[in-house]
């Protein structure tokens, strides 16, 4: 039920309210004076928000911690379903949409596949997939949805909630956050794919105690997300992490940018399979002809990774050629930037080793020896749904880190 203040205003600018909440969200569950020891709020303070914070439903008592020679704590907990958040990913290919709580657990999950270019199409997969994600568990949680986070490819305004450029679709400059809040009435929040799943694996996956790494997504394209001290890093245009257009190879084929060799033009998966098919054409043996009964236009990256596990010579080549020309951008990359890690998500990971073991060895022999000894380069652990997560974090993180509890004011339990 809806709490019964007047007014949520005071609730809504309290800093305070929205520290405690985040160090509770922080931890499993923590005591009243712990609270009190890592905010240096007084514990009047803590006592009086807390108690308002389970009055709201977003916290409760969970019972007795450990005594330290006094009375035992009582220890308080997130509800995590207090709040939900959508969290949309457009790629190329596909929509995929999630429904998730202030854990980061999936509670509802919508994907359809997408051969649509023009604005209105896609944007109607969206709102349908939404609408979708609102009906779940029979309209269980609509009421708790706080708002919609969105992650796409190309050059996105995070700021102004403008996709500027996705250079698979024929629009430019379309105010995508603006139009899915006026159909929804909820806060919504824009940003490029990579970056949303950068901050998906920080959040919550393999990158939750770093500060300083890349996420590199290959797929349909190649881009990466790039956190600097713990904070994520878009650019003066929000075009930071285009490292798919890093040039590798000067003689390799032309890219969509206009240059020759990038690596957006050989190492996501339309390139590699058209690697394979091409080799197949000139005459190569390969298990893979077999595999697809001689229909070349049927070979995928997973046919591919199953023709590696058989030792075909052509797979095989293909897969390390792959992970040579990666092995070259991030070897630049941490020349660049000397991260802790580099995490690499998408579909290639699936190739595993026969991937990743040429990928290491060119870096190490192409990145400086001392950033080298000190990276390390790791697949991430979202898998599919890492940019729909990601994009629910772009809610979750103004809902959290800066007082923006407003987000949720006509949605308290």
């Amino acid at each position: 039920m809806k709490n019964n203040l007047k007014d949520n205003s005071e609730f809504s600018s309290d800093i305070n309210t929205t520290l405690v909440l985040k160090i509770i969200w922080e931890h499993s569950s923590i005591s009243r004076s712990n609270i009190v020891n890592k905010t240096n709020i007084t514990a009047a303070t803590v006592s009086r928000i807390v108690k308002k914070l389970i009055s709201y439903g977003f916290v409760k008592e969970v019972g007795y911690g450990e005594s330290n020679g006094g009375r035992k704590p009582i220890m308080i907990e997130l509800n995590p379903k207090a709040a939900i958040v959508i969290g949309i990913d457009i790629e190329i290919d596909e929509i995929n949409g999630v429904l998730v709580d202030l854990k980061g657990n999936i509670i509802g999950r919508e994907t359809v596949k997408n051969k649509e270019v023009e604005q209105g199409k896609i944007l109607k997969k969206v709102k349908d997939i939404i609408n979708q994600l609102m009906s779940v568990n029979n309209y269980k949680y609509k009421e708790k949805v706080i708002g919609i986070g969105i992650g796409m490819h190309g050059l996105v305004d995070y700021y102004k909630g403008i996709s500027i450029y996705p250079p698979a679709f024929r629009w430019s400059n379309l105010p995508v956050a603006e139009i899915v809040h006026a159909e929804f009435k909820l806060p919504v929040i824009l940003d490029n794919n990579d970056r949303a799943l950068a901050q998906g694996e920080k959040w919550f996956g393999v990158a939750k105690n770093m500060q300083n790494f890349i996420c590199l997504k290959v797929g349909a394209g190649i881009g990466s997300g790039i956190f600097t001290n713990g904070i994520l890093y878009r650019g003066v245009s929000m075009s930071a992490g285009e490292i798919g257009h890093i040039v590798v190879d000067e003689d390799g084929p032309l890219c969509v940018c206009g240059n020759y060799g990038c690596l957006d033009s050989l190492a996501t998966i339309p390139a590699l399979i058209e690697r394979t098919k091409k080799i197949i054409r000139q005459g190569a043996e390969s298990k893979i002809y077999s595999m697809v009964n001689g229909r070349l236009d049927a070979i995928n990256e997973d046919i591919i990774f199953e023709a590696a596990k058989k030792d075909d010579a052509i797979a095989l080549q293909v897969l390390r050629d792959t992970g040579r020309y990666l092995g070259i951008a991030i070897a630049n990359i941490i020349n660049v930037l000397n991260p802790e890690a580099v995490i690499v998500e998408g579909k290639i990971i699936e190739a595993g080793e026969f991937v990743f073991q040429s990928l290491r060895e060119t870096v190490k022999n192409k990145a400086l020896s001392y950033p080298f000894k000190k990276v390390r380069i790791i697949p991430g652990v979202l898998g599919s749904d890492g940019v729909a997560i990601g994009a629910s974090t772009l809610i979750l993180e103004r809902f959290l880190n800066f007082g923006r509890l407003k987000l949720a004011k006509q949605y308290l339990l």
